[in-house]
């Protein structure tokens, strides 16, 4: 039997398992107002906020190299431990050679699959982003979903495995689904699961900046969501993939989406 599985408190039984994660890590970087935040857990985050950055960045860059096992100015002889080559691309990419945070046009989001059973069938996998309202001065972008590899530069995206690619509006908002099933076919694998990178480009090939609703923004119901399509069993075929729209038309009492928390 097919089953649909929705990551909450509830399991319900149906035709396919629906697998809904939220992002576990938001790394958003794209404004000049990007601001560094910590959860409960020391995992770092970062939102859009309203307040320049020179004036949080001490406070947020000391825990954030912590959590990262870095002392001092990131020098060579000042680390306690040895931290995780791609999070010390991260620092690099989102702090210059003073350690203040500076703005850049790539998204950085990791979602928490290793609750899922390897031996799964993966029909489908859509990363869900939601663009807020753009301005004035928009232009038609190209909008391109990245699996991080190891021992590349986060700083520059197309060193990574690109999976998807949106050509939108300059006034273009709503739900953007990208296909990012062959990262999440090799994170299941055993390939380290070290996120996915979104950058916006122009037609001309220039880097935007680029709003997308995080997991602290209201209405919650716009936060990045990873859907996955699974099917335990072994007797599936391609015309039992359900595609977004049909998904839609699922009763709302079938449905249920979970925050962070209850993952």
């Amino acid at each position: 039997m097919v089953r649909m599985l929705l990551i909450t408190t509830m399991m319900l039984i149906f035709e396919l398992r629906i697998v809904k994660l939220s992002a576990m890590e938001l790394l958003f970087e794209g404004d000049s107002n990007l601001q560094p935040i910590w959860d409960s857990d020391g995992v770092g985050i970062s939102e859009l906020q309203g307040e320049p950055v020179n004036l949080q960045k001490d406070e947020a860059l000391e825990e954030f190299k912590e959590t990262l096992g870095i002392r001092g100015n990131f020098k060579k002889d000042s680390y306690k431990g040895t931290p995780p080559q791609f999070m010390t691309e991260l620092y690099n990419t989102i702090t210059d050679s003073a350690g203040q945070t500076h703005s850049s046009s790539v998204g950085y989001f990791i979602f928490n699959v290793s609750g899922l059973d390897q031996n799964e069938f993966v029909l489908e996998a859509e990363l869900h982003l939601y663009r807020q309202r753009s301005s004035p001065k928009s232009m038609p972008l190209s909008i391109k979903v990245y699996q991080v590899l190891q021992d590349k530069s986060l700083g520059v995206p197309d060193l990574h495995r690109l999976l998807n690619v949106h050509y939108v509006g300059a006034y273009a908002s709503g739900w953007q689904v990208f296909n990012v099933k062959q990262a999440v076919l090799s994170w299941l694998s055993g390939i380290p699961n070290l996120g996915l990178l979104v950058s916006a480009t122009t037609i001309f090939g220039d880097r935007v900046s680029i709003n997308f609703s995080s997991r602290h923004d209201l209405p919650h119901e716009k936060q990045p969501i990873l859907v996955l399509f699974n099917d335990d069993s072994v007797q599936v075929y391609p015309k039992q993939i359900v595609n977004h729209e049909k998904e839609d038309k699922v009763d709302n009492k079938q449905r249920a989406i979970t925050d962070l928390e209850d993952v």
